[in-house]
């Protein structure tokens, strides 16, 4: 019935406009001799209007449009359903906005994320590099390099070590039936490690690039699986990972671990890990 209703005032308001431009224009037709004067039909004349509406920039009250309706013929419940359905759709409007704004936010904060990374990435290959050429023979090295073993972890199927050198550290992984693996990668300040309860992965955060590694305990399989404050995909949208340290612990499922990291929300996420 709303729509019904705004048609029929439609029709009537352009109705009357083009009786009211009809009559000017047979007013001014006898003086159009005397002097030229520009000539509009009605929908012209209509949109002029509208313009001059909108460049007063009056606005009207509720008891105004009431009063109006009532003049075109629409009744007071009519008119209110109306209102109630143009608030309703101004609302979620505003609404999509902000989704739309928060989005596009998250977004920013993932590409920066990936940005950095590929920096930091870039940077850490560049240091390898440079590192892998002063170990060349083609180099001669007169220094000995001093090495100190830092226990970081320790369960019943296994013990982490770390061994600081002059640049970089580098990890040990000790289990219990006698075999030691050398994590095949340098880090940069490994600051805490964490073995899962299965004793098959073992968790280590570099506290100088904030990023988290996983690796298995017979020193295969190293992969990073987060950075501390970069945009992390949990739940169907994309979160921050906190910054510092942002293991959590560790949780099984379906017979897989699972690492726990703290989200800068408060939240945390689990990043299930396969048997090898």
């Amino acid at each position: 019935m709303v729509m019904g209703n705004r048609q029929e005032f439609r029709a009537e308001f352009q109705y009357n406009l083009g009786g009211r431009c009809a009559k000017m224009l047979k007013q001014d037709y006898a003086t159009e001799k005397v002097e030229p004067q520009a000539h509009y039909s009605p929908e012209e004349a209509g949109e002029i209007l509208r313009l001059a509406a909108n460049l007063q920039e009056n606005t009207i009250t509720a008891e105004q449009l009431r009063t109006i309706a009532r003049e075109a013929g629409v009744s007071d419940e009519n008119l209110e359903r109306a209102i109630q359905q143009y608030e309703q759709n101004r609302r979620a409007e505003t609404l999509r906005k902000q989704r739309d704004n928060i989005r596009k936010r998250e977004f920013r904060l993932f590409v920066l994320s990936v940005v950095l990374t590929c920096v930091v990435y870039t940077g850490g290959m560049l240091w390898m590099a440079r590192e892998s050429m002063a170990d060349s023979p083609i180099t001669p090295s007169f220094t000995s390099e001093s090495v100190s073993r830092e226990l970081l972890a320790s369960s019943r199927t296994c013990k982490i070590f770390k061994e600081r050198r002059q640049h970089h550290d580098s990890i040990t992984i000790q289990r219990s039936d006698g075999h030691e693996f050398v994590v095949g990668a340098h880090f940069g300040d490994v600051s805490f490690a964490s073995i899962s309860p299965s004793g098959r992965h073992v968790a280590i955060y570099d506290s100088e690039t904030g990023n988290v590694w996983v690796v298995n305990t017979d020193g295969e399989a190293l992969q990073k699986v987060v950075s501390a404050g970069e945009s992390f995909y949990h739940d169907g949208s994309y979160s921050v990972v906190a910054h510092g340290n942002p293991v959590v612990g560790w949780s099984t499922s379906g017979g897989d671990d699972a690492l726990r990291i703290q989200l800068y929300d408060g939240r945390s996420a689990e990043i299930r890990l396969p048997a090898q």
